[in-house]
């Protein structure tokens, strides 16, 4: 697609994505981390759109990533993309593909993500809310109420939501049990068996925080508590 084309396309998925089925409601577009390149493009042109960032640490994403084949097929066919995207954002232009292992390329989109995420902050500040998702979970009915309030929702709830199933269960499976022991349990067992190549992917970070200047703030938020 050209340009024009391009915009066509987008303005018609973003008409699509934003109906809803009656008066006073506010569609919510949950869109998947691998494709954080499409946040400006679909929130800036929509003036009463927000966009609610959710993130966690690089250490955490690769144990997450890293411990499960079919996400990691997904990311081999995404990776050219995030490449290109990292690239383009912050001009560092001899990293090569082939030369990435699958951690790399794994942090290679966390990285391009956040400078997605830092983008859209400097380009829409009063519409981007950004929410660390540990601290979510450390304190999720506060988590629920700043990010209703954010998006014009009724924040009442927020209790009764955190008491209810919702946080017991399996977002893309409500009928799987999971819950924040669950969760922390799976991460470290990924990150005891995967430990060799979060490594390879938290050193290949570093040396990009190091040597690309726009990179540097991310530095301090690999590791957890970051």
């Amino acid at each position: 697609l050209d340009g024009a084309g391009w915009q066509r396309l987008a303005a018609m998925v973003m008409t699509l994505l934003s109906r809803s089925y009656g008066g006073g409601q506010r569609p919510l577009i949950k869109a998947t981390s691998a494709c954080a390149n499409l946040l400006a493009p679909l929130v800036l042109p929509a003036t009463a759109a927000r966009a609610l960032l959710l993130h966690i640490d690089l250490e955490t994403w690769l144990s997450v990533m890293l411990r499960d084949e079919q996400v990691r097929e997904n990311g081999r066919f995404y990776a050219p993309a995030w490449l290109g995207d990292l690239m383009e954002l912050s001009g560092r232009r001899d990293l090569r593909l082939a030369a990435l292992s699958e951690a790399e390329q794994f942090t290679v989109n966390w990285l391009a993500a956040m400078l997605q995420f830092q983008r859209a902050r400097e380009q829409m500040p009063e519409r981007t809310l950004q929410l660390g998702f540990e601290d979510f979970l450390q304190e999720p009915a506060a988590g629920l109420t700043d990010a209703a309030r954010f998006l014009g929702l009724d924040a009442s709830g927020a209790e009764a939501v955190v008491a209810g199933p919702l946080m017991r269960s399996y977002a893309k499976n409500p009928d799987k049990p999971f819950d924040a022991g669950t969760r922390r349990r799976e991460l470290e067992e990924s990150c005891r068996l995967k430990a060799a190549e979060i490594k390879t992917g938290m050193t290949f970070a570093a040396k990009l925080c190091n040597e690309i200047p726009m990179l540097a703030p991310l530095g301090s938020r690999l590791s957890p508590g970051g």
